[in-house]
């Protein structure tokens, strides 16, 4: 079986559907399915190579609009493969542009990764390319319970929806390859519990409103990530008198932030959009026995970490109710211990990535079988 994967970017770009697309990857290969994957470069040039073993073509990037790389030879890729599987992981303006009312080969799949929330001049247009794409699709893979957490136009689609969750790659994440001595040296680095936040920094991550909550609460706080609110967020930091509380920590590669997920206390998703469809950086953190503060926003975020079992959801843009769930499980250990094990069992028994990608891979011989008859 041949699966061609449309993807937005791909490893080492940073994002919460680059890293499901990856595991995804990771996962269907062990179960002998030959894998091509299609994004867009951050460079204006084409390249094609290999990550893990699958081949990946990032496609020249000419400009970014709306949040979106302009590619303009999408589909010059998409009609030379002889793929059973098309495999489309949403939102990806420009590649839903480029299958919009043509034929190409494959039975096609789409995931469903999230609502287009703030750029508001692209839903018109692509309302009308998503609702034909629905039509088209044999299958609209979504990773909440049911199709009321998106976008009413999925409503009209409910019957092609399968709930199939992200995986995380459990083996990874967890102590095999762990060194104690540099968790140890992460947290010798700073004398107080360390409150942990993994992610770009953009708008929907909420991070003002965990800063602000970092003043009563007697930890430190390690933002690891980058993006275009960086330059703001420092400065809410320095303004608030927050530099000796608040680090920012850039970057980290997988495999040494592994480490930083194991030397915290508690990690927090402070999350305030539907643009977080689900923080596969919990599942991370949950996989390391992390407890998790994260806030209800109507997605699949509450699915992944449960409310008094695996951590606590509080409100969204409430520093309060932040704090006040910080220091409940940062004063009570034996609380955060018990939920952080309770969600180490979690990902493992139902997301980890092995589970996930024999879901999938069902899925597409299900398509294929009935194409057959």
């Amino acid at each position: 079986m041949k699966v061609l994967h449309l993807g937005k970017y791909y490893y080492p770009a940073v994002g919460g559907i680059e890293a499901q697309l990856r595991n995804l990857n990771k996962g269907l290969k062990y179960l002998n399915i030959d894998q091509e994957v299609i994004v867009a470069n951050t460079k204006s040039e084409t390249s094609l190579e290999e990550v893990d073993g699958i081949k990946i073509r990032r496609l020249s990037n000419c400009t970014t609009l709306f949040s979106t790389p302009i590619c303009f030879c999408w589909w010059k890729y998409i009609k030379r493969s002889d793929c059973d599987i098309l495999h489309l992981h949403l939102p990806n303006p420009m590649a839903s542009f480029c299958l919009y009312k043509r034929k190409f080969k494959g039975g096609l799949v789409i995931s469903y990764h999230s609502d287009v929330v703030r750029q508001k001049l692209l839903k018109h247009p692509l309302y009308l390319i998503t609702k034909w794409l629905f039509k088209r699709a044999e299958s609209v893979v979504i990773a909440g319970n049911d199709v009321t957490m998106y976008d009413k136009l999925l409503h009209e689609f409910s019957h092609k929806c399968v709930n199939i969750p992200y995986g995380v790659d459990f083996d990874f994440w967890s102590m095999r390859q762990i060194s104690s001595d540099k968790i140890e040296k992460i947290r010798s680095n700073h004398k107080k519990p360390i409150v942990l936040f993994v992610g770009r920094l953009v708008y929907y991550k909420g991070l003002e409103f965990l800063i602000n909550a970092m003043k009563d609460v007697e930890a430190v706080l390690l933002i690891v990530g980058r993006g275009p609110e960086g330059k703001k967020l420092k400065r809410l930091t320095k303004k608030s008198g927050l530099s000796d509380k608040v680090i920012f920590s850039g970057f980290i590669p997988d495999k040494e932030l592994a480490h930083y997920y194991h030397a915290c206390d508690v990690f927090c998703l402070p999350s305030v959009a539907r643009s977080e469809a689900f923080g596969i950086v919990q599942q991370e953190a949950m996989a390391c026995g992390k407890p998790v503060v994260s806030t209800e926003i109507g997605t699949a975020t509450s699915i992944v970490n449960i409310h008094g079992k695996t951590g606590l959801v509080v409100p969204p843009r409430d520093e309060r109710a932040l704090s006040n769930a910080l220091n409940d499980l940062l004063e009570n250990r034996s609380l955060a211990e018990k939920m952080g094990q309770n969600a180490k069992e979690h990902v493992r028994k139902r997301y980890d990535n092995n589970i996930i990608a024999g879901k999938i891979s069902k899925l597409y011989h299900n398509i294929l079988n009935r194409s057959c008859r």
